[in-house]
């Protein structure tokens, strides 16, 4: 035991030691971030309705659900005599035949199953594309108290106008890069649920085979991976799209390159909102149950477990609110100091990337300069397309 505990202690050591030398390589990334975490927070505190936004989002995917529902029970449902004319529309050989009529059953059902999995992905990318639009029309305006009502106090504010000046945009300008991007995403997630179908059928068919079940987990890996890589510069493309105003293919090349010329820094922000989403989502629903416990006095257990739903909710969403400001943020700094010299940076992101001290950006320089996601007349000053 003595010796089990020397190793262990020595190997202890030298992590620790790791620890401390990859901390102090990676102390500029960790400054850009702490600076990234108290900017999306004063983001939020001065719009406050991006919290409220994901909540219509929800609300809106609740309506389709319904109705994909009951569309999806017609197509089940449907007489013999309607799939046979289906049948001679999808040119079938023997429409009236019954595998035939089974078949066209299972394609009509595949067809609600991705518009469905197209309507998700096109709500998540509104409601990332939103965001980042409202974000970036604050980092540019916010020194502007006359422009576009960005944060509370400035002229003609109110509460959910920025969200809504950036949902109109994003309508207005970006509604086909983001049907684009969720066309893909469901391609995408359409292999992976014929996997898991195949999975089923044959260990029904032919029970549990070892190499089979290992040849299909290894493809499952990799679909998995690819769809977590595709979601991953999906984000950034929408994000990118309402900063710079690029298509979607452009702009998935564009976040592609910042990945690339930025890969810890984007791995750092990653890492941090991950952990601030586990630890929100284990401790928010855990201690409203344990104050649940102590202020209803009866049926407790049947009031946690809704509580415990509605918190978990409520936690990803105001964390997903976050992280979209975060990336935002870090996308509109970068191309700040690529494009501008940093010129209307905030401060403490000034300070964390080391970029010099300029001038601040008069109003007309800002009309001049704002991106085409953040104003009704687009002037980007790299030409980019509206």
């Amino acid at each position: 035991m003595q010796t089990i505990f020397t190793v262990a202690a020595v190997v202890w050591s030298i992590l620790v030691v790791m620890l401390f030398c990859v901390a102090a390589s990676l102390k500029k990334n960790l400054s850009i971030l702490v600076a990234l975490t108290e900017e999306a927070a004063t983001t939020i505190r001065e719009m406050p309705s991006l919290l409220l936004f994901p909540f219509f989002g929800v609300l809106s995917m609740a309506g389709f659900s319904i109705f994909v529902a009951y569309t999806e029970i017609a197509v089940m449902s449907l007489p013999s005599a309607v799939l046979v004319g289906w049948g001679k529309h999808m040119m079938l050989k023997d429409p009236e035949d019954p595998a035939s009529l089974k078949r066209a059953r299972e394609v009509l059902s595949f067809i609600v199953l991705f518009s469905f999995l197209w309507i998700y992905f096109f709500h998540l990318a509104v409601f990332t594309a939103t965001t980042a639009s409202a974000v970036t029309r604050w980092y540019y305006y916010r020194n502007d108290p006359t422009q576009h009502g960005t944060a509370r106090g400035s002229q003609g504010w109110f509460f959910g106008r920025p969200v809504l000046l950036a949902l109109g945009s994003i309508f207005r300008y970006h509604l086909g890069s983001l049907a684009l991007g969720s066309f893909l995403l469901a391609v995408c997630t359409i292999p992976r649920l014929i996997l898991e179908y195949i999975d089923h059928e044959m260990k029904q068919a032919s029970g549990n085979n070892p190499l089979l079940e290992n040849v299909l987990l290894a493809a499952k890996c990799c679909l998995w991976c690819f769809e977590k890589c595709l979601k991953f510069l999906t984000k950034y493309a929408y994000i990118n799209t309402a900063v710079s105003g690029k298509p979607f293919c452009r702009a998935a090349h564009s976040s592609f390159a910042l990945i690339a010329k930025y890969p810890v820094q984007v791995g750092l922000d990653e890492l941090a909102t991950s952990i601030l989403d586990y630890l929100s989502c284990l401790l928010v629903p855990c201690i409203l149950v344990a104050v649940a416990y102590w202020t209803i006095p009866g049926g407790w257990g049947v009031s946690s477990c809704f509580i415990v739903g509605l918190s978990w909710v409520v936690t990803r969403m105001a964390v997903g609110v976050y992280d979209v400001c975060m990336s935002t943020l870090f996308v509109c700094v970068t191309r700040d100091q690529e494009n501008f010299g940093g010129r209307y940076a905030p401060e403490s992101l000034r300070v964390a990337m080391q970029m010099p001290v300029v001038a601040r950006a008069s109003v007309v320089e800002m009309q001049e300069t704002a991106t085409c996601a953040s104003v009704d007349v687009p002037k980007d000053p790299e030409g980019m397309e509206d």
